[in-house]
């Protein structure tokens, strides 16, 4: 998560997103005391409120499925619906990519549509 976070502030993004099921990246990214949220999104509801103990994190509840394309999908449908990000905005995402059968993590930048 720490390159995520040093790719952050040239680009100007608005947020950084951490990878789904795995807390320890959000709370990590937190530690650097960001001047940009951290979306955190966990399909697990009593992992959420625990999210929110960490600096700067903005956890969200989303459903997850097992393509990493369509969770991306998810929780950047989430993050503009609870107005975390807006159209136009760019984020930072940690996240995995499906190579074969193999999920690989890696660190993207969008722009919100």
């Amino acid at each position: 998560p720490v390159p995520a976070v040093t790719m952050a502030a040239p680009l100007h993004s608005q947020a950084i997103g951490a990878p789904p099921r795995r807390c320890c990246a959000a709370h990590a990214m937190s530690s650097r005391r960001l001047r940009r949220p951290v979306i955190a999104c966990t399909e697990l509801p009593d992992v959420q409120p625990r999210l929110q103990l960490s600096y700067g994190v903005r956890p969200l509840l989303v459903p997850f499925g097992d393509d990493p394309e369509a969770n991306v999908a998810a929780a950047c449908d989430a993050a503009k619906k609870s107005g975390l990000l807006a159209a136009g905005d760019l984020i930072v995402l940690v996240t995995d990519v499906r190579v074969g059968e193999k999920p690989v993590a890696t660190i993207q930048s969008r722009v919100i549509s």
